[in-house]
């Protein structure tokens, strides 16, 4: 009864805010993750086909 409802909508949101923007910041850090570990994923097989085709070379021309 104490509390105005202007004052009390602007909190609530602020609080809706506060709470997606949280939830945006999760899901940035996930997709950031994601983005790690995939090029990361192309780089070992980038090195792995490397590491094969070197192991051809070697073997072939001997």
């Amino acid at each position: 009864e104490g509390f105005d409802r202007s004052d009390v909508k602007k909190a609530l949101l602020e609080s809706l805010y506060e709470q997606r923007k949280e939830e945006r910041r999760k899901e940035l850090a996930k997709e950031l993750k994601r983005r790690e570990n995939y090029s990361r994923n192309k780089l070992i097989e980038k090195d792995q086909k490397r590491s094969k085709s070197n192991e051809h070379n070697i073997c072939g021309s001997g």
